[in-house]
C-alpha cells in the first residue's frame, strides 16, 4: 500500500515537472531568465544554459534538455525543479516593492492557510519561538542575514527576487511566543499560492534540520 502511494506522488510530481518544462519552453527563455535574475551561460537558437541561486547554492540548468545540476550540493529534489521552473516561466520586468504582506494576502492564500500553518508557521513557531537566537544561525545556512522585524527576524532569498522573511515575537509570562512569514507582495507575480506554500516549507524543515547539526 505504501508503495503504491509513493508510486502516485511521484507520477503526479513527473506530470507537473513536464508541464512546467513545457510552459517554459513556448515562451521566449533568454527573457524570462535575464528578468528572472537567472545568468544565461551560453545560448544557440533555442537551446540554453543559464544559473540560477536558489536557496543559496547555484543551480545549472540545460534547456531544452531540462538538466538541473547543482555542482557538489545534493541532487535537486523534483519540487526545487518544479518551483524553479514556475518562478522563471512568470518572470517578467518586476521588481520587489519592499512592501510585505503575510501569507492571507498572498492572492488565493486563504484558501491554503490551514494547511500553510499546520506545514511551515507552526513547526518554525514550535522550533525556534522560544530560541529566536537559533533561528538566526540556522538561517546561515540558507544565506539568511538577520533583519530589523519583530523581535527577531531573518531574510532567506529562496530566488533573485523572493525574499522570505521569519520574525518570532518573544513571549512573556502572559503570552506565548508568535511568529510569522512574511514576504514582498511581488512574490504573488513569481510563484502561485500553492508554490509558496511548499517552498515555505522545505525552508522551514531545512532550517531546523540546520538547527540540528
Amino acid at each position: 500500500m505504501t508503495k503504491d502511494k509513493k508510486n502516485s506522488f511521484e507520477i503526479a510530481y513527473e506530470e507537473a515537472l513536464n508541464l512546467a518544462c513545457n510552459e517554459l519552453i513556448r515562451k521566449d527563455v533568454h527573457s524570462c531568465c535575464i528578468n528572472a535574475g537567472a545568468e544565461v551561460l551560453s545560448s544557440s537558437e533555442k537551446s540554453f544554459n543559464i544559473k540560477i541561486t536558489f536557496l543559496n547554492k547555484d543551480v545549472y540548468v540545460d534547456i531544452p534538455e531540462f538538466v538541473f545540476s547543482a555542482g557538489s550540493s545534493d541532487p535537486l529534489h523534483v519540487w526545487e525543479k518544479i518551483l524553479i521552473l514556475h518562478y522563471l516561466s512568470n518572470a517578467r520586468t518586476i521588481r520587489m516593492t519592499n512592501s510585505l504582506i503575510n501569507y492571507r494576502q498572498v492572492r488565493d492564500g486563504a484558501n491554503y492557510f490551514p494547511a500553510f500553518e499546520k506545514r511551515s508557521t507552526k513547526p518554525f513557531l514550535n522550533t525556534f519561538g522560544t530560541h529566536p537566537e537559533s533561528m538566526i544561525r540556522a538561517s546561515q545556512a540558507l544565506g539568511g542575514e538577520e533583519v530589523r522585524q519583530g523581535d527577531a527576524g531573518v531574510k532567506v532569498t529562496a530566488l533573485p527576487f523572493v525574499p522570505v522573511y521569519f520574525v518570532i515575537w518573544k513571549g512573556d509570562a502572559e503570552f506565548p511566543p508568535s511568529g510569522n512569514i512574511l514576504f514582498d507582495s511581488s512574490i504573488e507575480k513569481f510563484l502561485s499560492a500553492e508554490d509558496i506554500a511548499v517552498l515555505c516549507q522545505q525552508i522551514v524543515f531545512k532550517m531546523i534540520k540546520a538547527r540540528g547539526q
